[in-house]
């Protein structure tokens, strides 16, 4: 049976806040908290745990490239705390929510 899975989140985890560094030149720092739902159609419990930031270098392509500062070794759970490289910009991605059983990541 196919699920239509309910996936909040800011781009692959939920409710992530991104702090992230405008330029390299200036210093200046941005504070951003984004939030979005989408709908995925498989069974919960294949894609669901595709989400997590670790999990998600399977398919996210070689820029999906996270460095955990928490937890060590790298795992997706509530309160990972991880940066990720853009070109000359980096952000900080806390994840706030990662919950498979109770279908909140």
């Amino acid at each position: 049976m196919r699920l239509g899975i309910l996936i909040v989140g800011a781009w692959i985890v939920g409710c992530a806040l991104v702090i992230g560094q405008t330029s390299a030149d200036d210093g200046a720092l941005t504070h951003v908290r984004s939030d979005f739902e989408f709908v995925v159609h498989g069974p919960y419990k294949t894609v669901a745990p595709l989400f997590g930031p670790e999990a998600e270098r399977a398919w996210g392509g070689g820029e999906w490239n996270p460095v955990f500062l928490y937890p060590q070794p790298a795992r997706d759970i509530e309160g990972a705390v991880f940066t990720v490289q853009h070109g000359g910009h980096r952000s900080v991605w806390v994840n706030t929510a990662f919950d498979l059983a109770s279908g909140h990541v």
